[in-house]
């Protein structure tokens, strides 16, 4: 099988593929898309013949109908086709950098040729640069540098001619047509020595009949000067009849006529040249259209002259109006009913400009937003319909003109178009060849057809009457008058007689269809009143502003009601009535001549007045006036109703009827106003009387809800402030309030207190830069402001930023200064501003607190290393560093400086140091330390020093298995860990745990470094079921180890309990010290052996070693335990748990307590026995004296009786 035979079978099967998703869709705008790709996939070009579009893409090419459907895709060889031509009798001529195929459009999946081998080798490094119906022309590509005097090439164009029978190529012919290489086209240059160049295109004499009469047209470099304040670009025209012969035309002759797109510049507007960006020829061959430097040309190539020589004349230009400052991407033109369109393709945008001659001008009449993408290509339709846009991925055909969406004649004939004109037989906007017949052109809006009266203009719905219809230059149709109600969506279609050429008569709807429609719409009712086509129903001419239905019977307020003159209403029914008809009060009507009459809201009885002010917050009864004209409305009650909050009103002042009207002032009851976060606010209010009755507001009276110190900026705008406003500035709180709040008032501006209250910092580098911020009472009240401020010798220059609050604060920058002390010695100067104050008068502060300059210096930096991935904090150590309002930090060096940014947590604030925290470097090394304090720099005074050395490595995790307390040591070994400033350990959950816990949670605990190895505690963790695993991490300053990386699995269980010791709290002799058993529930039993510790006592040499643990017990042997009373506690890891208490005894202690004891005891008892017996001997004692007495008392008495 031949290789030719494959082809055909390729080709067949890549037909029959479904290759992409092409469908026809079209959206808004017009637009239709052609046609797409999708994936990695890009489109490349576009052609456009007749009917079909030739699409290109990095697959090869498409064969498109005008529709969107694909009728083929071929590839040629192994290579992306890179440029076709069509047209040469029903046949596509495509080439590569392979070979050239000449395709039937007919069946151009099946016939394929190739030219011959001499075409076929050359094309290696070729172009295709031309082909017409008898001739193909090749550039070569084979360019060297050109020597003087020598006959080598600067490029060859190789011409085959070719010609076409009237043969149909349809079906395959037996043999191919012939295409016979004729010569090649050669010259070379005078001017210059190192020239290449290239084919730019063959171009017919504009001022020649004959069609033999072409141009080749090259365009020459002068590498050697490219790079040299530019380069020369010389083009070469090779009139076709002359050989051989080469002739030079100058840059300034002929560079805008035909320019090429990368390499030419163009000199548009006199002023500079710039390079083209892209450049585009209009449909009929005249006009040149190229964009340069944010500029578009429009270049009248007919006005090219050739002389004997064949040196073109310069050409026509003028600069078009267009803003192409942001990237053109693609230029389109076209032509269309004498009109020039140019289509600019702007990165996503896509604008359609109509190019006026006289004067020259661009006016853009549509702009589109592409779906996605941008326009790469813009190609008209053959039948100037619109043009094809290609994006990388999308064919998109966007019609010339929107003129559609004008729904009336004047907006139509008036829009920016100028193909859009009104079918006056079609009621709708267009182009010509779009309707049928009655075109009118655009910009002629006398001619629309249009409504010009109806009467009557207003109907009752009561009376059907029938509707006279004025028109102008309306079609000569037969036509229906319909009725559409566009709010209610309903309509009434009635037939219209012509009464004139220009009248027509309709019945109007009766009351039964009317009534509820104009019920809805409260007594007024205006239909889009339309004149269509009885035989279409297609809308000719509408009116909306010239016909009104309304009903007496639906208005509810006299204003409304006497406006109509059918209408009067019935003060003392309170209704609407049409005319005639009998009110039940004896009261007169009011009618649409004494409107004044009605109860009506005014302001003042003298002044027009448009609001009532009301200060916020505060407590307001309400007055205002009312006008109505009889007696028996003034008793009647009242309600006010401020958005809708109902308070009691009443009639407090009455003045005498004029002419039968009189005015009364309604009083309402207090009621506090709201600013609801506004400045200031408008607020509507009724009044009602009869408790239904809403009096009428025809000025539209509102309340001016305001608070005074919103309405003022300073002191002395508030002076200034309306006076019924009843603001004033209070000089006990320095506010702008309502007088009645105020124990004091400024009443002069030139008295407003103004000072400077503070500001900060209070200090900053001489070297400026320093933002303070001021506060105080009345300052700036507005910016821009002609305020200076001055430091010492300092200006601090004003900012406009969010800072300023009016007359409150402001912000301004230091300038550098000089300035080291005051006069007095005191360290500092005061701040002095100078503003416009609100009345434009000039104010003068000075501050009684001082800003002072320091002089900065960098001491040191601590650490002098750290590691590479950042996240070590350097403590910066200075005078004053903390100073100024903007710090900033970087490690600099000659490979890329570093910003360390500075900490501001409250931890790192600390006199003269500053800290920050090191980003990540991509290598290790010493850098710079560059500390800048506003405008100042350290390494203008001093140079401190800092290293990146190597990240650490993790080689080991010593832990496998541990309890979910957490806080057991785990020893961890590694390379490098010694720059580590803080290392945290933290345990992960398994990738298979967490899916099913649909969770990713780490747990983390803290480090320390201890000789060469870190040890960690095991982080506190949760989790679901009896165990779980955990793989282990660490962040270790900037460096985060993933646990992929140690890849070490950590089996992590519930904790134990301990509950009590067995046989609850025990007594022990010290000399004798038993076994101590804790009972609980123990799960890894051999696993808390490892880690659990007893601890008895405080005393540190006390312990008790764990001899045994089981899943119900742990058993301790106590030591060195001191005598007393000593709580036990099992510790394990971060668990410390108490179970009870140990009491230990000394034998020989309560020995000797027991003998003591005993003899005390005795010593007692004998001590008793002594008192006992000496109180007994002491009553005996007391007994014989007693007895005595008595007998020497009985003596007496007997000697006494003797004697």
């Amino acid at each position: 099988m031949s290789w030719r035979l494959i082809g055909y079978l390729s080709c067949y099967i890549l037909l029959c593929l479904s290759l992409s998703g092409i469908a026809a869709s079209s959206s808004e705008e017009g637009r239709l898309e052609i046609f797409s790709v999708s994936g990695e996939e890009q489109l490349t070009g576009t052609e456009v013949s007749d009917n079909r579009l030739f699409i290109r893409s990095t697959n090869g090419v498409y064969v498109v109908e005008d529709g969107g459907s694909v009728t083929s895709r071929f590839t040629i060889g192994n290579s992306r086709v890179f440029q076709p031509y069509k047209n040469l009798s029903n046949h596509v001529l495509w080439c590569n950098t392979e070979m050239c195929s000449l395709r039937s459009t007919n069946n151009l999946g099946i016939s394929a040729w190739t030219v011959s081998a001499d075409i076929e080798a050359n094309l290696q490094h070729s172009t295709l640069v031309d082909v017409d119906d008898t001739t193909l022309a090749l550039q070569t590509g084979q360019t060297v540098p050109f020597q003087e005097g020598s006959s080598t090439n600067v490029l060859d164009v190789l011409r085959y001619d070719f010609s076409f029978s009237s043969t149909d190529y349809t079906n395959k012919p037996s043999t191919p047509p012939q295409i016979q290489l004729s010569g090649s086209l050669r010259f070379r240059s005078r001017l210059c020595t190192t020239c290449t160049g290239e084919y730019l295109e063959v171009v017919s004499d504009p001022n020649s009949s004959s069609s033999s009469q072409s141009y080749y047209i090259f365009s020459m470099f002068d590498e050697l000067n490219s790079n040299a304040g530019g380069f020369t670009a010389i083009y070469k025209i090779l009139n076709s009849d002359k050989g051989t012969t080469a002739y030079d035309i100058t840059l300034a002759k002929f560079l805008t006529t035909f320019v090429k797109v990368q390499n030419a510049r163009l000199t548009c507007d006199s002023s500079k040249s710039a390079d083209i960006v892209k450049y585009v020829r209009s449909d009929n061959g005249s006009l040149l259209y190229a964009s340069f430097q944010g500029k578009i040309c429009k270049i009248v190539l007919s006005s090219i002259t050739f002389g004997d020589s064949s040196e073109p004349q310069p050409v026509a230009m003028d600069l078009l109006n267009i803003d192409t400052q942001t990237n053109i991407t693609a230029l389109g033109s076209i032509s269309r009913d004498g009109f020039q369109f140019l289509i600019v393709g702007q990165n996503g945008n896509l604008k359609q400009y109509y190019v006026q001659s006289d004067p020259i001008n661009a006016i853009l009449v549509n702009e589109v937003q592409l779906p996605n993408g941008v326009a790469m290509e813009i190609n008209p339709k053959p039948d100037k319909s619109g043009y094809y846009v290609t994006t990388e991925q999308k064919v998109i055909f966007f019609p010339i003109s929107n003129c559609e969406q004008h729904k009336d004649c004047t907006t139509c004939l008036t829009s920016i178009h100028p193909l859009c004109g009104w079918c006056a037989n079609e009621g709708r906007c267009g182009l010509e060849t779009d309707c049928t017949m009655g075109f009118v052109s655009h910009g002629n809006t006398e001619s629309c057809p249009m409504i010009a009266a109806v009467q009557p203009m207003n109907v009752y719905i009561v009376d059907n009457r029938n509707v006279t219809i004025t028109t102008r230059n309306v079609p000569d149709l037969e036509y229906n008058c319909r009725f559409k109600f566009q709010s209610e969506n309903i309509e009434f279609t009635k037939t219209a007689t012509m009464v004139t050429a220009d009248k027509f008569s309709c019945m109007s709807p009766n009351e039964t269809a009317l009534k509820p429609i104009v019920d809805s719409l409260r007594g007024n009712a205006k239909p889009l009143l339309q004149l269509v086509r009885r035989d279409t129903g297609a809308s000719i001419v509408e009116t909306s502003d010239l016909l009104n239905f309304f009903d007496c019977r639906a208005f509810v307020q006299c204003l409304q009601c006497v406006a109509h003159d059918t209408c009067q209403w019935c003060p003392g029914d309170v209704a609407c009535k049409p005319v005639m008809t009998a009110c039940s009060s004896n009261i007169a009507p009011y009618t649409n001549n004494t409107s004044d009459r009605c109860p009506q809201i005014i302001a003042t009885p003298t002044a027009e007045v448009y609001s009532i002010p009301a200060h916020v917050d505060q407590m307001t009864r309400l007055r205002t006036y009312v006008q109505f004209a009889d007696s028996t409305l003034r008793n009647t009650s009242y309600t006010c109703m401020f958005e809708g909050v109902e308070v009691n009103g009443r009639l407090i002042e009455k003045t005498l009827p004029t002419e039968g009207i009189s005015t009364a002032v309604v009083e309402c009851d207090s009621h506090e106003f709201t600013l609801n976060g506004a400045v200031q606010r408008m607020v509507d209010f009724s009044i009602i009387f009869d408790s239904n009755y809403i009096i009428e507001n025809p000025k539209g009276l509102k309340i001016f809800v305001y608070s005074c110190s919103s309405l003022s900026v300073d002191c002395a705008q508030c002076i200034r402030l309306p006076e019924e406003l009843t603001c004033g500035y209070c000089s006990d709180t320095n506010s702008c309030s309502m007088r009645e709040d105020c124990n004091g008032i400024v009443s002069n501006s030139n008295m407003c207190p103004m000072n400077i209250l503070e500001f900060s910092p209070k200090s900053g580098p001489k070297e400026g830069g320093t933002t303070v911020l001021i506060k105080g009472l009345n300052l700036i009240p507005h910016l821009p402001n002609m305020a200076t401020v001055n430091i010492g010798n300092s200006k601090c220059t004003v900012q406009s930023d969010d800072t300023f609050i009016p007359a409150k604060q402001f912000s301004c920058v230091t300038g550098t200064s000089s300035d080291d002390d005051t006069d007095d010695g005191t360290p500092g100067s005061p701040i002095s501003v100078t503003f416009k104050d609100s009345t434009n008068m000039t104010r003068q502060l000075t501050s009684e607190i001082t800003f002072s300059f320091i002089d900065l210096s960098v001491s040191s930096v601590q650490p002098i290393n750290g590691i590479q991935s950042g996240g070590t904090v350097l403590t910066i150590q200075g005078p004053s560093l903390t100073v100024g309002s903007t710090h900033k930090v970087t490690l600099k060096q000659t490979s890329g400086d570093l910003d360390c940014p500075v900490l501001y947590d409250d931890q790192y604030v600390k006199p003269n140091q500053l800290f920050c925290k090191t980003a990540k470097s991509t290598e290790a090394g010493r850098y710079s330390v560059e500390v800048t304090v506003d405008h100042w720099t350290s390494l203008q005074s001093s140079t401190v020093m800092y290293s990146y050395e190597l990240d650490p490595e993790v080689n080991s995790v010593d832990l496998n298995q541990t309890f979910e307390m957490g806080g057991i040591d785990i020893q961890v070994t590694g390379m490098r860990l010694d720059p580590v400033q803080t290392a945290i350990i933290f345990f992960e959950q398994t990738s298979s745990r967490r899916r099913r816990q649909a969770m990713k949670e780490r747990f983390q605990a803290a480090c320390t470094e201890k000789d060469t190895v870190l040890v960690c505690l095991s982080p506190n963790v949760t989790f679901t079921g009896e165990m779980s695993e955990f793989m282990v991490g660490f962040q270790l300053d900037g460096l985060e180890v993933e646990p992929s990386t140690i890849n070490q699995i950590v089996q992590v269980y519930r904790n134990p309990t301990f509950t009590s010791i067995r046989g609850g709290n025990v007594e022990q002799p010290s000399d004798n010290l038993m076994d101590i058993v804790i009972e609980g529930t123990i799960a890894r039993a051999d696993l808390v052996k490892q880690y659990v510790t007893v601890q008895i006592a405080n005393d540190s040499r006390a312990t008790c070693d764990v001899i045994d643990v089981t899943e119900s017990q742990l058993t301790c042997h106590p030591d060195n335990i001191p005598v007393g009373i000593h709580a036990v506690t099992v510790v394990l890891g971060n668990q410390r748990v108490m179970v009870g208490q140990l009491t230990i005894v000394d034998l020989l202690s309560v020995l000797w307590i027991a003998l003591m004891s005993a003899l005390g005891a005795v010593l007692l008892c004998a001590a008793l026995i002594l008192i006992i017996g000496c109180c007994i001997c002491q009553r005996r004692v007391k007994k014989k004296i007693l007895t005595y007495k008595m007998v020497h008392e009985s003596e007496k008495e007997v000697l006494h009786q003797q004697v």
